[in-house]
This record gives C-alpha cells, structure tokens and sequence, in this order.
C-alpha cells in the first residue's frame, strides 16, 4: 500500500530577500505573481531601524506595508508589528487588505492562528508574531499600553502631536519605526522626520509608477490647477511645497461619548436603494425651538454630492443630526430625495452650492412654491458680509472665508457636538490653507466635500446674520456711453 506524502511546508525561514519572498509567495488580484518595481527593491529590502517615504499617490506604499508584513509574519517569528494610522478610514483598507492576503493566500494561510477585524484588528500566527492594527484615538489614546518590536505609520503627515507622543514609547528597544506619508504642506512631525538626516530617506513622485501617463498628468495638473498649485506639489511630485497650516483643530470637537444621540447616515446611488424608507424624523436636542437646516455640496462630474443635516438650540450649540451621502446619483433624483427630506423634516432653511451641479438642483427646487422661501444658494466665488445683532461695523470677506470662520469659531467655543463618523473628522483633520500672492487664503482641494456642506449649512444656521455683496459695476472703459448727434 502507497503511502501518501504530506506536502512540504515551504521553507520561508530562507527569504532573507523580502523582493524573493513578494515574487514566490505574493500574487495581484488577478492571480499572476507579484514584481516588485526597479525603483521599489531599495526600499523594500532595506534593513534600517528608522526609515521615511515622503512620497505622491499611488506608487506602491501600501503594497511595500503589505508585502513587510507577510514577510515578518513568517521570517520574525515571536515578534509583534503595529500597524498605525491617525484615523479609521486609513486603516481600515489597508487591514482589510492583509486579511483577505492571509486569508486566502493558501502558502501564508498555513502559518495563521486567528484573524480579527473588530474590536481592533489584531492577527496571530502559529509562530507567535502578531500584528496589531490601531488608530490614534483622542489624544493618542489608542497607543498607550502597546509594546511591540516594529512600527509602521501610515497616512503619517495626518497624525497629530499628542498621537506621536504616545507612539514613540511604544516601541520596544532596538525596535524598527517605519513612517509613510503624502505630504501636505504642515510643517509637522511628520515634516521634520522627512527632513532627519539620521532617518532614511525616500522620495517617490506619482511619475514612477509604470502607470501614470501624460493623459493622467494632464487631468491631476489641470484638476489641482497647475504645477505649483499646492496640491499637485504634494500629491503626485511628493514634495512639501510652501508652508501651510491645518484649517480645523480636531481635538475641539466634542464628541457624545455614548453615540445613543440620534444620527442618520444614508448611503445613496439611486431610488432603488430605498433611501425614501430610510429617511426618519430628527429628534431635536432642546425640542422644538432648535433650528433644523440641511446643507448641500452637489458633487460636479463623479464627485459625490454630500448634504448634512445640523440643529441649533437656543443657546448657540450645535449638532449634528444626520448626513446623506450620494454616489453618482443623477440630479433628478438628488432633487426627490431632497424632498423627501424635506417632507419628513420640515428644514428651517435649504443652502445649496451653486456650483455648475447645484444650480440644477436649485433650479428644480425652486419650482415647488412652498420651497423656494427656504432655498439659500451659496456662491463659494462670491464674498458675504457679517454682521450679527450688537456688532457696529460689518465684515465683509470671501464667502468661502467667512463661513470657514463661522465653523472655527464654534469648534473653539466648544459648541459643535459629533457622534461617530469617522469620514467627516478625516476630511476635517486633512484640510489645510495657505496665504496666496495676493493674501487671499487658499484651501487644501479635493477630500472636502463633507466640509462645503457643512459651510452651507452653517449659512442657513446665521443667515439672519450674512447678506452677500454685490459685484460691482466694471468702472472706467467698461462704462455704457452716450453720444449725442
């Protein structure tokens, strides 16, 4: 009788070449074998304590974390990895990403003992390496008490400077501290790292990656609006570029610890998501006398369109009551949902951005007589002047400005209260701002679609306080004459 033999177990112990390791045992999501890039093999065979990408987008970060985990978690065994990140939506993905690798990569899969997502991501393995996934937390928090032998940040010109002051000691002696990050403009910790010389440097703009085409090029230039516009210096050359300032302390926010508040979310593409049966009445804090407004960024192309609803009670706090977010819907059916919400809600006020996509939506809200009292477009080129109740000289400033200073003004009163959403606080620690030429102030574009609607909403919330100002007759040349016979 034949004796069947047992599969050998690959010998992993012999990668001391992390790039062997990623082609023999790393696949792509279609199934072919992984190859490391020319520009990628330094970086990822290095074996330095303390290293630092200053890097664009999309040029293989995350596969270099995900490929330096497989690896120790079969060539470091007995040793532990923290996987860090300032906020959920960092970490989440690339977690997810390692689980579906463990999880089905049959060759790793072998040395796996347990897997888990929640509460907090932590993977163990048959060798006694364990990887922790964790996010900062308020305050760094989240760090304290972790003691591990090799630390990887990701996302790190987000992280905060309390979250470093706790992430540092937790590091165990001689133990390895690798730092990825995007650049965006603040001079931060994650700015002086990248300027360390004691620390390895590397700088991998968005053109390394095989990829990236002149057609690409092109949109990013246009999209960031040119070659020094802040955001193309930071995201796909990978430089600093001039100094900027983070636009919302996030720390100020206050946060209801038990989450039991009542809070909408509603994920929108089309009707047949039954957005209708899932849209409820807001329970007012301070009953019936808080005002209830509905804020709208409507997204231009394949942005999506974000619209929050806030209350504000008499007392001038504020909080927020739901927010609805609408991928690729078409503005017919923006329109309806608005209603909908309307209808159920009974907003006090409606601001829209008319942008190019929202002033459609005025448009067809404005057909509804019952309506149009409570529209307010909101023209982010335009310039409002305040003056609320008590305050002898108005101030007028660009629109954007004003209502960015109505937000900070509250955060730092303390009176804007959150519950959990984790999307809405990264866009808020991740805007930024910066004096241009002429002393205007320029914000971060892109990830703030959350944040425009929100100034919206803060519009209608002291509307009674802003009027907008007119643009002035073109004077000289440009002046109508009249000549007689």
């Amino acid at each position: 009788m034949a004796v069947r033999k047992k599969k050998a177990i690959p010998d992993f112990q012999r990668f001391s070449s992390r790039r062997n390791f990623a082609e023999a045992f790393i696949y792509k999501p279609n199934g072919a074998k992984w190859n490391v890039r020319d520009y990628q093999i330094a970086s990822l065979e290095s074996p330095v304590l303390r290293k630092c990408h200053c890097d664009g987008r999309d040029v293989g970060k995350t596969s270099e974390i995900e490929i330096i985990a497989a690896w120790a978690s079969v060539c470091q065994p007995g040793r532990s990895m923290l996987i860090g990140t300032q906020f959920e939506t960092h970490l989440n993905p690339l977690m997810r990403r390692l689980y579906e690798l463990f999880s089905n990569n049959p060759l790793l899969k072998r040395n796996v003992k347990n897997l888990r997502m929640s509460p907090g991501a932590q993977f163990t393995f048959r060798n006694g390496f364990e990887i922790f996934g964790r996010i900062a937390g308020p305050n760094g928090v989240n760090f304290q008490g972790m003691h591990t032998d090799w630390q990887i940040i990701d996302e790190s010109q987000c992280m905060l400077q309390r979250s470093w002051e706790e992430l540092l000691p937790a590091l165990n002696a001689g133990g390895t501290r690798w730092v990825y990050g995007v650049p965006n403009g603040i001079r931060n910790k994650f700015y002086e790292i990248s300027k360390d010389p004691q620390w390895e440097q590397y700088l991998w703009p968005s053109r390394l990656n095989p990829g990236f085409t002149e057609d690409r090029n092109t949109e990013l230039f246009n999209f960031y609006g040119g070659g020094d516009a802040p955001g193309y210096v930071h995201n796909v050359l990978g430089m600093h570029g001039a100094p900027e300032a983070a636009l919302f302390d996030i720390t100020k926010f206050v946060n209801d610890n038990d989450n039991s508040r009542d809070y909408q979310f509603i994920c929108a593409k089309s009707q047949a998501d039954g957005y209708a049966c899932k849209c409820e009445t807001c329970e007012l804090p301070g009953g019936d006398s808080a005002k209830l407004v509905l804020g709208i960024d409507c997204g231009f192309s394949n942005d999506p369109t974000e619209m929050t609803i806030w209350a504000q009670t008499k007392t001038g706090h504020t909080y927020a009551m739901g927010r609805v977010h609408c991928a690729n819907m078409p503005y017919p059916e923006q329109v309806d949902l608005i209603r909908v919400l309307d209808k159920i809600n009974d907003f006090d006020c409606i601001a829209i951005d008319d942008g190019a996509a929202g002033i459609a939506v005025l448009q067809e809200l404005a057909v509804r007589e019952e309506m149009v009292d409570k529209l307010l477009p909101i023209s982010f080129g335009g310039r409002l002047t305040w003056q609320p109740h008590g305050v002898l000289w108005p101030v007028t400033r660009p629109t954007k400005e004003t209502l960015t200073g109505l937000i900070s003004r509250a955060l730092h009163l303390k009176r804007i209260h959150l519950v959990t959403d984790s999307e809405r606080i990264t866009q808020y620690g991740s805007q930024t701002a910066q004096y241009s030429r002429s002393g205007r102030i320029v914000y971060s574009k892109g990830n703030d679609h959350i944040i425009d609607a929100d100034r919206c909403a803060f519009a209608a919330l002291h509307r009674d306080e802003l009027s907008v100002v007119e643009p002035q007759t073109p004077q000289g040349s440009f002046e109508p004459r009249v000549e007689s016979c």
